[in-house]
């Protein structure tokens, strides 16, 4: 495409009312972007465990063959 230029200032205004409109409903962007974190932190834990694991036991089948 075309570079149209410095783009990623459009639409600042709207963002700013679209967060005030979120916390006047009650919701916190910042409690939902830290629930979001924490869920994510905590998926990437389990399979990175689960991954060791695994790699663990391919090792110990490799090495015992």
């Amino acid at each position: 495409g075309n570079p149209t230029g410095v783009t990623v200032t459009e639409g600042l205004d709207e963002a700013s009312a679209h967060f005030a409109a979120l916390e006047a409903a009650g919701i916190s962007i910042d409690d939902v972007t830290d629930e979001l974190l924490a869920q994510g932190v905590a998926a990437f834990s389990t399979s990175f465990d689960k991954l060791m694991t695994t790699i663990a036991e391919k090792k110990a089948a490799l090495t015992t063959a």
